[in-house]
């Protein structure tokens, strides 16, 4: 694979031919054209000093001053508010809309004056699996950069190497999962996603040289890659590591910064809207990131909940042009919290599924939360908790040998006593697992 991508400089060019063609790279499944336009690189530029000097603002019970003219705006372009009527009053008038919705017909949602030779598609699931195909847009994919790294400063002083692979994302799937290289023209650097299993590499012992002979600045990748990573031991030096698309364990986080020397950056983020909120500590706070992106919590009901009350996280506006969303249900929950002289909320107690409730001897009854809650010290990359008809507990994990698995078995007993518990693998190859369950 030697296709070089559209808009790159002739050094970039050359870094790119040596990247892709060099012995000891992966295999390479997919290359990634980069797609800005002159106007695009541009705006992505705009959007990086709008997140620089525009942080989201705004107390309780008083949306944003932009939300208004935004819903004047997106509700005769969309097709699927357009569907519903005139515009409701206030956004407390909107019904909600879920990933069901957007499921149905993706298209719906697209606004009608989008060019169609600017839309990309992405293919994401749930815990559930279930399959849905997201639009996208080339600005929105390039914003990523200057978002995350703005949410990072307070934590790490990144300046990324013209023509390096200074951005890679690590994927741990042994199926699916493309292995990518290309080059950013917003940022000038090659950027990267490769598997970290020995069957994407000409050679085992390839991905560890990889690593380390590119030595990339910032890795992202979810708490499972991380995990593998962290067996590989490569010699790198990171200055920030970005966790994202499921949660992070405090035992894990810790072991990132011991081994690499890095910050963690933790990250809130659905494929509908790009990165929501991240938090630089563990246990968050979660700082809310898009200047256009605002946050509501509800209860089951539909009803708001009141700051510091667990709920519902419910999105209106975002980066994604080709996918503006009005009140969609996240399927994440966690409670708004305004702290001191604060311009916006924060989310405290993110849990990233729906709770279900577990039931205990005696009656009790224990909220998924308190099982996310109670694992927290232990570094497991994932787990499952699923209880059937008659009270019995499988908790699910990757390799029911690792030394870890005991304690975390015994913080489950610990939480269900008297309640007999089993530990079972998660079958190999399972990359999207439903984390909880009761028959």
């Amino acid at each position: 694979m030697s296709t070089v991508p559209e808009h790159i400089t002739p050094s970039g060019a050359a870094a790119y031919r040596a990247l892709v063609e060099a012995p000891g790279s992966p295999v390479w499944t997919h290359p990634r054209e980069d797609r800005l336009t002159p106007a695009m690189r541009r705006e992505v530029a705009a959007f990086a000093d709008l997140v620089r000097t525009q942080p989201p603002t705004w107390q309780p019970g008083q949306p944003p001053a932009w939300l208004d003219p935004w819903l004047d705006r997106v509700w005769p372009r969309v097709p699927a508010l357009t569907r519903r009527g005139p515009r409701p009053p206030t956004l407390l008038d909107v019904r909600p809309t879920s990933r069901s919705d957007l499921a149905a017909d993706p298209a719906a949602h697209v606004p009608d004056d989008v060019p169609l030779d600017e839309l990309l598609a992405y293919s994401t699931s749930g815990t559930a699996g279930a399959s849905v195909t997201v639009p996208s847009h080339p600005v929105t994919t390039a914003s990523y950069y200057p978002l995350l790294l703005h949410a990072a400063a307070p934590i790490a002083d990144v300046t990324l190497r013209p023509d390096h692979l200074d951005w890679v994302t690590v994927i741990s799937q042994e199926v699916g999962g493309y292995v990518i290289p290309s080059w950013s023209s917003t940022t000038g650097t090659l950027t990267a996603q490769v598997a970290l299993g020995p069957d994407r590499w000409r050679s085992p012992e390839d991905v560890h040289g990889f690593l380390s002979g590119h030595d990339p600045r910032v890795i992202t990748g979810d708490p499972v890659a991380f995990d593998v990573l962290l067996d590989l031991d490569p010699d790198i030096h990171p200055r920030l590591l970005v966790s994202t698309a499921t949660a992070l364990s405090a035992g894990l986080r810790d072991r990132l910064q011991v081994r690499f020397g890095a910050p963690v950056l933790d990250v809130l983020s659905l494929t509908e809207t790009g990165p929501v909120a991240a938090a630089t500590r563990g246990g968050g706070p979660y700082h809310l990131l898009q200047p256009h992106l605002y946050v509501e919590v509800l209860r089951s009901d539909g009803t708001p909940a009141q700051e510091g009350e667990h709920g519902e996280i419910v999105l209106t506006g975002g980066m994604n042009r080709t996918l503006p969303l009005v009140r969609y249900r996240t399927g994440d929950h966690a409670a708004l919290r305004w702290l001191p002289e604060a311009a916006a909320p924060v989310l405290v107690d993110v849990e990233g599924r729906t709770p279900v409730v577990f039931h205990a001897r005696a009656g009790r009854r224990i909220n998924s939360h308190s099982v996310t809650v109670a694992l927290r010290p232990v570094a497991l990359p994932r787990f499952t908790l699923h209880q059937a008809a008659d009270g019995r507990l499988a908790f699910g994990v990757d390799d029911p040998g690792d030394p870890r698995v005991d304690d975390a078995a015994r913080m489950v007993r610990d939480l269900f006593p008297g309640s007999p518990v089993d530990v079972v693998a998660i079958s190999a190859g399972t990359v999207k697992v439903v984390p909880f369950r009761v028959a």
